[in-house]
């Protein structure tokens, strides 16, 4: 045992202080459902992109046609030698993340973001949603340019 704990371990551990084996077991089903849900719906909406923009789904077809072939599987060590189809991924999940808000996060020590004081201990929440949008950032912010 390397002393590294994971979810159910921790959970397991808190069995009869905190939750009880009937909680434990909603939990991770929680888990698992968010899990499957929020994939298929990010894989829904990048169908959805490339339907709608039938030149980037050609050139996703015909970066995989060159450097898997047709007859045979990808496989995860061919993702390195796919740049666009990393970039449609990547654009899927900026303009449609799975979370529009990340988990709050908690100020360790007063600080300052984009011109505005954050005292410590305050939560912050960041709109990934909103800087997946942002004019100032993206070129053509609401458009699906991999």
């Amino acid at each position: 045992d390397d002393g590294k704990k994971d979810l159910l371990d921790v959970l397991l551990d808190m069995r009869n202080d905190e939750f009880t084996l009937p909680d434990i077991r909603g939990y991770l089903s929680d888990i698992f459902v968010a899990a499957s849900d929020t994939t298929a719906v990010t894989i829904e909406w990048a169908m959805a992109e490339l339907i709608r923009n039938p030149e980037k789904l050609k050139g996703a077809q015909a970066e995989l046609e060159e450097v898997v072939g047709l007859n045979r599987r990808m496989e995860e060590s061919d993702t390195e030698h796919l740049p666009y189809l990393r970039a449609v991924v990547k654009e899927v999940f900026r303009l449609h993340p799975a979370g529009p808000l990340l988990v709050p996060h908690r100020a360790n020590s007063d600080c300052e973001i984009g011109g505005f004081v954050i005292p410590k201990h305050s939560r912050v929440v960041v709109n990934v949603w909103g800087m997946g949008r942002d004019a100032q950032i993206w070129k053509e912010p609401l458009n699906f340019v991999p």
